[in-house]
């Protein structure tokens, strides 16, 4: 099975939504790693996690991140291929090696949100889009970085058409272990799914 689009879901804060993703042939599994902020997943669970999937490549979302060290500790117990953080945590990114996922969350305008990201050009593999952004907007980012857009809504060929590299998707909870609906993320999947 292929996706015709690149596809990361983030907000994984269970076994069953990591294997049901990397079975569909998702590319990023993105992990909350902040203490205290919803759907933490603790470096141990984590690592429990991390033997029982194969494939996507691992996101560390750093949102609320409060220090340097953090981020710092975040990259040993983690080891992700890329991180994902808004414009606020930004000052705290002094590794010049990481590969940053750039959230839109609390842009003001592309043209500013742009010009913050002028000292890490380098480091910006994706810009994460909020799914309200204004056309526009979006096509401005676009120029400039591939953009993955956060979907809330089903895709359609109106979505598809969008100047984007991929979508975003979040996962949910469970209800008990083992015991979930994947209704959400299958439709968006199997939508973006290429025989």
């Amino acid at each position: 099975m292929k996706l015709i689009r690149m596809v990361k879901v983030g907000n994984i804060t269970n076994l069953s939504d990591a294997r049901y993703c990397a079975g569909m042939g998702v590319d990023m599994l993105g992990f909350t790693t902040i203490e205290k902020q919803p759907g933490y997943v603790g470096p141990e669970t984590f690592q429990e996690f991390r033997g029982w999937f194969n494939g996507p490549s691992v996101v560390a979302e750093v949102y609320g991140l409060p220090d340097g060290e953090t981020l710092h500790e975040i990259m040993r117990n983690y080891l992700p291929d890329f991180v994902e953080l808004g414009i606020a945590e930004l000052p705290f990114v002094d590794l010049p090696s990481l590969a940053l996922i750039v959230s839109t969350r609390g842009m003001q305008s592309a043209e500013k949100f742009l010009q913050q990201l002028a000292t890490i050009h380098n480091q910006v593999a994706f810009i994460l889009a909020e799914e309200e952004v204004e056309a526009s907007d979006l096509k401005s980012i676009s120029d400039h970085y591939p953009v993955l857009l956060q979907l809330t809504k089903p895709v359609d060929e109106h979505v598809l058409a969008l100047p984007v590299k991929g979508f975003a998707l979040k996962g949910n909870t469970e209800e008990k272990p083992g015991l979930k609906s994947y209704e959400n993320l299958a439709t968006v999947l199997e939508y973006l799914t290429k025989d």
